[in-house]
């Protein structure tokens, strides 16, 4: 990252975003996991239509939920 490089932050602050953004990816990660093991119900021939209107439910509340996160990470390329 440019803003590390360029001494804008002490090596504590940079210690400390770099913890931040670790935390956030790892909850990221953690509903993209829950997001595959719902995609994975729906698609069971056993599941029924009320099933799969609730999983998607959920889904779109996962999805909400790493967007709001993604959001407060905030990176850009610039």
């Amino acid at each position: 990252m440019e803003s590390f490089d360029n001494k804008l932050f002490c090596a504590e602050i940079q210690l400390e975003l770099v913890r931040y953004i670790d935390t956030r990816l790892e909850q990221i990660e953690l509903l993209l996991y829950k997001l595959d093991r719902l995609a994975r119900l729906a698609v069971r021939d056993a599941a029924q239509e009320a099933e799969r209107k609730q999983l998607q439910t959920e889904v779109v509340r996962l999805q909400q939920e790493i967007d709001r996160i993604a959001s407060q990470l905030n990176v850009s390329p610039d």
